[in-house]
């Protein structure tokens, strides 16, 4: 388990924020209305430009980046800022990284002086870059990211990419691909990198729902064995696993977790922020993300 997370954080004024309005503005307006999940929409890329999954992939072929932060005394230091403009989001922003910080070794810390650090700043929809990109690096989040989708930007910012892009998923689900918007069919390409060892999870908070970019309303992807996709409630045990062998942690606590997680409804997320919000969260001094 990490160290707690810092509630020391930092609000920026929305007009001296260090990133442009103009990408502020424009981050997912279009794709809202193609699925109620505000993470229908294009990742970002190093250039600062939209791009769709496809395309990282083409670049990075990787479903893990790779250990890019700051890995010290077993722990992984991530420092961040939060947007005023995100000012009323800041406690399900702090549950999100206690959501994952209580579960491994990374631990997220309030700005400083670090070079490298997050920016979560306010936007239509959700979205975040792929491992660490050194600066500042936004992650953008909008009125409709709850606390899971938030850990899920924030695990693309750890390094991972949307499981159900792995190369052996046709043996775990089936991707309907006449039901998927034509200009949205390369987010359903395979990854042919790096799985780490672990079997595929259907439960990870990284999977696509059933009907991500649909364009009938109808599914774009269904599981094999019946098991429930595209949660957004909590990291599961693989995604657990995965966060551990990346960066080199202590595994000890992932026994802890179910293998897997539960869909998200409004009961049960309620019920799981209720747990992660009111868990204990102390104030740290480490300068770190």
């Amino acid at each position: 388990m990490a160290i707690p997370v810092d509630r020391n954080s930092t609000i920026l004024e929305s007009n001296s924020a260090e990133i442009s309005p103009a990408v502020v503005d424009t981050v997912g307006v279009g794709h809202q209305t193609e699925n109620i999940d505000p993470e229908v929409m294009p990742e970002l890329v190093p250039d600062g430009f939209l791009a769709r999954e496809g395309d990282i992939l083409e670049q990075l072929d990787k479903n893990a980046v790779g250990p890019t932060w700051l890995v010290k005394t077993g722990y992984v230091f991530v420092a961040y800022k939060i947007d005023n403009k995100l000012a009323h989001r800041e406690k399900d922003i702090l549950a999100a990284f206690q959501g994952i910080s209580q579960e491994t070794c990374v631990s997220f810390h309030a700005h400083k002086a670090e070079m490298d650090y997050l920016l979560f700043t306010y936007a239509y929809g959700c979205a975040s870059y792929l491992g660490k990109r050194g600066g500042m690096q936004p992650v953008y989040i909008g009125d409709r990211c709850k606390i899971g989708n938030i850990i899920h930007e924030i695990m693309h910012a750890l390094g991972f990419h949307h499981e159900h892009m792995r190369k052996d998923r046709d043996k775990h689900i089936t991707v309907i691909y006449e039901n998927i918007l034509p200009e949205k069919k390369r987010n359903f390409a395979k990854v042919h990198g790096n799985t780490q060892g672990l079997p595929y999870d259907t439960g990870s908070i990284m999977h696509y729902g059933q009907h991500f970019f649909s364009c009938n309303g109808k599914e774009t992807i269904t599981s094999k064995n019946g098991e429930p996709i595209g949660q957004r409630i909590h990291l599961s045990l693989l995604d657990v696993q995965r966060v551990q062998l990346l960066y080199k942690c202590d595994m000890g606590n992932a026994s802890e977790l179910t293998t897997a997680a539960p869909l998200s409804t409004s009961t049960e997320e309620q019920t799981t922020i209720s747990k992660v919000t009111s868990a204990p969260v102390q104030t740290q001094l480490h300068l770190l993300h």
